[in-house]
């Protein structure tokens, strides 16, 4: 008997034959292959953190006709082969297939046992007969008692007879029907509740004013319209004096000064008028028979811009310590700093960048606490913000009315820079992926905006050329590969992509280059230097594909993915920090919901959080994504070092601690070639690999299989003898070659 996939469930589950049950367990004792796969499949069907496959789609591997045909076993050899080359290499397609054999089994193989006594009690439910029946209904009870005596039991069961009454006492109580009160006193409740409305409205005074006449408020009102409302009142020039004063919040208004002496608040009237026409209070002398207007006719207002035909009285003279506040241009005198002085003092105005993404979350940093907020829909991102789009949000910025646009992707870090005499604004770049594209419905080819980007510390320009352009930066950290790593200029890897149009880059030393449509240039500065280079630039490869981030054709998430952004969402409290919510998610029993909790961390640099998830995630995914948080941030300055050494004081033994300190600045694979001195850094991975901890277990891990590429079946969750086996083969390896990689 053949030793396949399908063959184990079954032996698991115990479906085989005696014989075949014996053949099939000498042939696991001697395969380590089946008897790691069962270790698996157990293992698998135990796991919590698995989802169920995808049913549809380009996710969807197997389609379920066919699993329920490959248990039946009514697929041919190849169609087998495939199905069992998707459970092998997916957890999630093993774990869904041997749970439904399991179930399969129980099913087929342990019919449902109905009791005697219930099965009696079910017989013993038949129809009442009264005296006062036909007996046409005989014949057929007749039939109905032999065909139940027929079925299962050959006791005959007599029908019971009796008065209604004594029927109705044996019908449970909530099978019974509701006496009419009780069906009725909802309606009522809702009939008295409609009817105490009906009359809070009915004698609701503002609703029917012509009913129950104006109040107090209203006739006073109607007074004053009368009294203001005079037709033959000549009208009064006032000249635009202003003079400023002080409102309740300390905010300067205008006060107009009339001829009279008495001021009029024009705090209303835009800045920019030369001459306001204000309606005065009629004077005293004249008389009470002038005309008016009917009451019903609304006041007349002032005009809120001058009256071109008319020619304003003679301004009077402004003192010189009142402030010009209107925006005209004010008259200069001998003296007074030319048209264009004071451009070079104040800095270029930075245009408004509006947050247009109407779902999703982007957070800002706050100085006052300290902390991160959640920045809401459509509100304003100020020039000196620091900002960052967690995954798996993206977020849509609008620069400017008709400028540019900026989305940022998920994991994205960056500052938004102030204006320059060179740029209209800036970005500083600290991870993540950011695409600029032009505004849409641009038509103008011939536009040009001019972006700062920093990198790091240096300082470029990037031109967007045209009015289809669009481009996209990636940047991301790199990682340290040994103690106290120093990456020099070098501490990041990045490029920048275009697919419309034409961009100018330029970078600090003022070299450029325009990148055309489906070409792209590396922002590495090691590589960038040799690309730009204007006696020897070094060829790069051609863009044969445009990058799936950039590609708006693709489909970016899919439903699962959705589903989990919208419940990661509504962890976030837009009304307290960060780490008042996001760390208490990191326990989270779901797999997914906990790894974007560390991710979310990971983009804000919250380091200490990020301690305490390797310390408490209980889900795999959530400890990586921890591990590569705290490697990508160490090497970004010099007093990070200190930072984690004491927050893994706090939370592990200090022999713990140091151990993931080390293993947090990583190896590099020259390390790994290393034979002297002992321990070399081989030894020290293998030995970590069997440690209590672990965290540890899995940062040694994680840089074996970054080096080596080997995983020879090694699971940091999975038991100590589980384990052995894979380190055995390890320490074979070093016994061998004296170290993990050779040179």
């Amino acid at each position: 008997m053949r030793l396949t996939l399908r063959t184990l469930l079954a032996y698991l589950d115990d479906r085989l034959a005696p014989a075949h049950t014996k053949e099939i367990g000498k042939k696991v004792a001697e395969s380590s292959f089946a008897t790691t796969l069962i270790n698996r499949i157990r293992e698998v069907m135990r796991r919590r953190r698995l989802t169920a496959p995808e049913l549809s789609g380009p996710s969807a591997k197997i389609d379920p006709n066919s699993v329920s045909e490959y248990l039946d076993n009514m697929l041919s050899p190849e169609e087998v082969r495939d199905i069992e080359k998707v459970c092998l290499e997916s957890d999630m397609h093993l774990a869904e297939v041997a749970a439904s054999h399991q179930i399969l089994t129980l099913m087929l193989s342990e019919p449902v046992d109905i009791p005697p006594q219930r099965r009696e009690r079910m017989y013993a439910l038949g129809p009442v007969v009264t005296a006062s029946e036909p007996k046409v209904l005989e014949p057929l009870k007749e039939a109905t008692a032999e065909m139940m005596n027929g079925v299962g039991n050959s006791t005959k069961h007599p029908v019971v007879q009796g008065k209604d009454e004594a029927f109705d006492r044996t019908i449970p109580e909530y099978l019974r029907p509701k006496p009419s009160f009780r069906r009725a006193l909802p309606y009522l409740i809702v009939t008295v509740a409609a009817l105490v409305w009906i009359a809070l409205v009915a004698i609701d005074p503002t609703l029917y004013p012509q009913l129950f006449g104006p109040d107090e408020e209203q006739q006073l009102g109607l007074e004053n319209e009368e009294r203001n409302a005079v037709s033959d009142v000549p009208r009064i020039d006032v000249a635009a004096t202003p003079k400023t004063q002080g409102d309740s919040d300390g905010n300067p208004t205008l006060i107009a000064s009339n001829s009279a002496g008495g001021t009029t608040d024009s705090s209303i009237v835009p800045s920019g008028s030369g001459t306001i026409n204000v309606d005065p209070p009629p004077p005293k002398d004249v008389p009470d028979s002038l005309p008016r207007e009917p009451a019903s006719q609304p006041p007349k207002k002032a005009p809120l811009l001058p009256d071109k035909t008319t020619t304003p009285k003679e301004p009077e003279p402004k003192p010189k310590s009142v402030a010009k506040t209107d925006d005209k241009e004010p008259q200069r005198k001998e003296g007074d700093l030319k048209p264009g002085a004071q451009a070079n003092v104040n800095p270029p105005e930075a245009p408004p960048i509006e947050y247009a993404s109407e779902s999703g979350i982007l957070l800002r940093y706050s100085a006052e606490k300290k902390d991160w907020m959640v920045v809401a829909s459509h509100a304003l991102i100020e020039t000196g913000d620091v900002i960052a789009s967690p995954e798996p949000f993206q977020a849509a910025l609008k620069v400017g009315p008709e400028l540019f646009q900026v989305s940022l992707l998920a994991g994205t870090n960056l500052q938004v820079m102030p204006a320059t005499e060179t740029a209209v604004i800036g970005f500083r770049v600290t991870q993540g992926r950011v695409i600029l594209s032009a505004p849409a419905g641009a038509a103008n080819d011939d536009q040009s905006v001019v972006i700062g980007i920093d990198l790091h510390g240096e300082t470029c320009h990037l031109e967007l050329v045209g009015g289809d352009a669009l481009c996209g930066i990636e940047v991301f950290r790199r990682e340290p590969e040994q103690l106290d790593h120093d990456f020099g200029e070098d501490r990041f890897t990045g490029a920048l992509y275009v697919i419309k149009g034409s961009v100018r880059f330029t970078d600090g030393s003022g070299a450029a280059q325009v990148i055309g449509s489906k070409d792209w240039l590396p922002l590495t500065p090691e590589d960038r230097k040799k690309a730009i280079d204007p006696k020897n630039p070094a060829p790069r490869p051609p863009l044969l594909e445009v990058p799936e981030w950039l590609d708006s054709n693709r489909k970016r998430s899919s439903i699962t993915q959705r589903r989990y952004a919208s419940q990661f969402e509504k962890e976030f409290d837009v009304a307290q920090p960060l780490l008042f919510s996001i760390p208490a998610v990191i326990s989270a029993p779901r797999p997914a919901i906990s790894e974007l909790a560390v991710k979310c961390l990971a983009v804000t640099d919250s380091y200490a959080a990020l301690v305490q998830a390797l310390e408490r995630a209980e889900h795999e995914e959530a400890r990586i994504a921890a591990i590569r948080g705290l490697r990508a941030w160490l090497p970004t300055s010099p007093d990070n070092k200190d930072l984690l050494m004491a927050e893994l004081n706090k939370r592990f033994h200090p022999d713990t601690a140091q151990t993931i300190y080390l293993l947090t600045w990583g190896y590099s694979a020259k390390d790994l070639t290393l034979t002297t001195p002992a321990p070399t850094p081989s030894d020290d991975l293998i030995r970590w690999l069997q440690h209590e901890d672990i965290e540890v277990r899995e940062m040694a891990f994680y840089h074996v299989y970054r080096l080596t590429g080997k995983k020879y079946d090694y699971r940091p969750n999975s038991s100590a003898g589980q384990r052995q086996s894979a380190v055995r083969r390890w320490q074979s390896q070093l016994n061998r070659d004296e170290s993990l990689l050779k040179e």
